[in-house]
């Protein structure tokens, strides 16, 4: 993503110091589980609602697989499948993470 700081992808952004947990480290992703980018559990995590039912504090990230959802229904046009369109975006993300992993 252009204009977003490297530092942020180190987890050192501008509102780092005021979570309970410093964010982790996004370009150590794949070498934190084993040297491979494990897709599926970052697509998970990045989608949340399958771990939305733990408690607050476990979880300090959005749920971005509700925001998501949720911001469709302010959308002047709708998608015709909105999970789809929620499942897009999360591997979008899911891609851009796995682009930042250190070589």
């Amino acid at each position: 993503m252009r204009g977003v700081p490297r530092r942020v992808w180190k987890g050192d952004g501008p509102l780092a110091w005021a979570l309970v947990r410093r964010p982790p480290d996004l370009t150590t992703y794949a070498e934190r589980h084993g040297g491979t980018f494990p897709v599926q559990h970052a697509a998970e995590t990045i989608d949340g609602r399958l771990s939305a039912g733990k408690p607050a504090s476990s979880r300090e990230m959005p749920v971005w697989g509700i925001e998501f959802r949720e911001g469709l229904a302010t959308s002047p046009e709708p998608p015709m499948e909105p999970e789809r369109h929620v499942n897009t975006r999360i591997v979008a993300l899911t891609e851009y993470v796995s682009s930042l992993q250190a070589k």
